[in-house]
């Protein structure tokens, strides 16, 4: 099969599009002939070896978390799903490996497709979906009475993050470049903010939630503009913010929440009704083939997509 592999960290070009091993797979587990996946940030956060520590020393390694297409062969311990079915899904970003024709993967991290979307579109939609529905609605419990402060409002995780605000009636200021307005503004956001013309710590406004995808925020900062008993939510996985997410726990009225994905059909199977019922909707800003895998990092690491980028296999 055809997959992306990496020999040493460092800059998109050092992914190559190359002949590997199809998996075999387990009794436990599913082999989906994958037909799209998509970029997210942790992928060339992984490439650039800024997680080295977690991802170690031993090459070549895979990327990839999102993925979609049909399911080619089950282990005989699968009864939920058959050759043919169509899935998306994901899988741990640090052993990422959705860049390839064929992806190993166990059946609770998968579940069947929208029927109303492209493989393209479908697999932009696990780890932006699942982080926002996620944080948002199991951990913060939005809801009417809330105002929420979204950083990074017009990508992947943003403009999903509006749409499941909105749709529990929260009021949404949205926090991007203006390039981004458009997109937020079609999202459903109520306001928006411009950080060239305004930092956090220039916002005079109080907020009951703030959703720091972009996560180059401090608590220390973004706990002023939290009601007494607001909540600031990170996507920043560092031991900083798990520390002080301790210490609120116990000591604070104002939380901080490190979000981390849960990988389930349980939720994957919500964001299905949700994209079938029309309620929620992914934007892709571009599309690239497999083979031109270092042109969509590059494109990613500029920081200006506006929604994400697909990754068509076929």
């Amino acid at each position: 099969m055809k997959a992306v592999l990496f020999s040493q960290y460092g800059g998109p070009e050092v992914l190559s599009f190359e002949d590997a091993k199809k998996p075999v797979i387990s009794k436990n587990q599913i082999l989906v002939h994958a037909h799209a996946a998509s970029v997210n940030p942790i992928d060339w956060k992984i490439r650039l070896g800024n997680l080295k520590m977690i991802t170690g020393s031993k090459f070549p390694k895979m990327l990839g978390t999102d993925f979609a297409g049909e399911v080619a062969k089950v282990g005989e311990s699968v009864s939920a799903y058959r050759p043919g079915d169509k899935v998306y899904g994901a899988v741990d970003p640090v052993h990422g490996r959705t860049y390839a024709e064929y992806i190993a993967v166990s059946p609770d991290h998968v579940a069947h497709m929208p029927v109303n979307m492209s493989f393209e579109e479908a697999a932009t939609m696990p780890t932006v979906a699942l982080t926002a529905l996620q944080s948002l609605v199991h951990m913060a419990n939005v809801n009417s009475n809330d105002k929420l402060l979204i950083n990074g409002c017009s990508g992947g995780v943003g403009i999903m993050a509006i749409q499941f605000a909105k749709a529990f009636g929260a009021t949404v200021t949205g926090v991007c470049s203006q390039s981004g307005f458009a997109i937020s503004k079609k999202m459903g956001v109520d306001y928006l903010i411009d950080y060239h013309e305004k930092c956090f710590k220039d916002i005079n406004e109080k907020f009951d939630i703030i959703f720091d995808i972009v996560a180059n925020q401090k608590f220390s900062i973004a706990k002023k503009i939290l009601t007494p008993k607001g909540i600031y939510i990170t996507t920043s996985p560092g031991t900083k913010f798990f520390l002080q997410s301790f210490i609120t726990i116990i000591f604070g009225e104002k939380r901080l929440i490190v979000t981390t994905v849960k990988r389930n059909t349980a939720d994957l199977n919500i964001i299905r009704e949700w994209i079938e019922r029309g309620r929620l909707f992914t934007e892709v800003d571009r599309v690239y083939p497999l083979s031109e895998i270092q042109a969509a990092h590059a494109y990613s690491e500029t920081r200006r997509v506006k929604g994400k980028i697909a990754i068509k296999i076929d």
